[in-house]
């Protein structure tokens, strides 16, 4: 039995690549939100309490405005400006000087 050769062009393979490529990107993303972030966020909420002394009212406030934070990230943004993570790491260095990709890593 003679094998059959199915022959592809090169732009079926670039969108297949690129098609593989978002569903991993989409795997790793929802492996962050189940996993990592929060794992983060109870480091941060934690400290809260222990140094200002955030009860269950103010660390489920700031729980809540993470979380509008993220809606409007992942939605159309504000005013139609796609927000994002670097907004608020840019916005953090200009008013406050503090640099997290500096202090963090």
């Amino acid at each position: 039995m003679k094998a059959r050769l199915i022959t592809i062009g090169e732009s079926e393979i670039r969108q297949r690549v690129e098609e593989e490529y978002q569903k991993k990107k989409d795997q790793i993303y929802e492996s962050v939100i189940q996993d990592v972030l929060p794992q983060f966020m109870s480091v941060c909420m934690v400290e809260l309490n222990k140094e200002f002394g955030f009860g269950e009212k103010r660390l489920r406030s700031v729980l809540d405005g993470v979380k509008d934070h993220f809606k409007l990230m992942d939605g159309v943004g504000i005013l139609n400006h796609q927000y994002s993570t670097l907004d608020c790491l840019t916005y953090l260095k200009e008013k406050y000087g503090i640099d997290l990709d500096e202090e963090l890593l």
